[in-house]
């Protein structure tokens, strides 16, 4: 018995995420709020459902010119040097 509720929770739980990933995630996509912020985003050639700025090439960009600033005046960045 106890087998049989371990399946009926694995099933659940799968029902749950294909739930959610299939049908209300696409759903949100399309209100207008959400649907104009991701074509703000496509529009600077970042993709939404990047989860860390890593995943994008403009995000190693960024971080660069981070580094760079960093580099440049270390004393501004947490007081002290590199």
């Amino acid at each position: 018995m106890a087998i049989k509720r371990h399946w009926f929770r694995l099933f659940a739980a799968s029902a749950a995420v294909v739930a959610v990933w299939g049908f209300v995630l696409p759903r949100v996509a399309r209100i207008e709020p959400v649907a104009r912020d991701m074509q703000f985003l496509e529009s600077r050639g970042i993709d939404p459902s990047a989860r860390y700025y890593t995943d994008q090439p403009i995000g190693w960009l960024s971080a660069a010119a981070v580094e760079e600033k960093v580099s440049a005046q270390p004393e501004a960045f947490w007081g002290g040097s590199k």
